[in-house]
């Protein structure tokens, strides 16, 4: 029972700081950067969102539910989302490089939207 409350205490607090972090961060970012730049700030960190999703593909749930069932080699698994995850990277890169090309807005801000997609690395390992 100590355990239970003790992880029930460690939840609230992450809880409440990822409720309370933007609340403090939003108005330094929005008066360091001003407001335009945070929009575009903002704008580029939700198109990176939706690669990072297509790359993720939930495998941090199906993974381990796969290694929990007894029958199945963890290393063959972890070798077979990490393939698979590296496939998706290369299918969100050559999405990443049409959408580059055909949509003005994020041509103009190419530079700024290339270097926040190197965080697309982040869920393949």
């Amino acid at each position: 029972m100590n355990n239970n409350i003790k992880n029930l205490s460690y939840m609230l607090m992450v809880q409440v700081a990822n409720y309370l972090l933007p609340l403090i961060n939003i108005p330094i970012l929005a008066r360091a950067f001003g407001p335009e730049n945070l929009g575009l700030i903002t704008y580029i960190t939700a198109i990176t969102a939706y690669f990072v999703l297509l790359i993720d593909y939930s495998f941090n749930f199906t993974g381990v539910r796969r290694i929990s069932k007894d029958e199945l080699d963890p290393v063959k698994v972890f070798n077979t989302i990490l393939t698979a995850r590296c496939y998706l990277f290369l299918v969100s890169i050559i999405l990443f490089s049409i959408s580059l090309f055909l949509i003005n807005d994020l041509r103009e801000n190419y530079l700024l939207l290339s270097i926040f997609f190197l965080s697309c690395l982040v869920p393949i390992f």
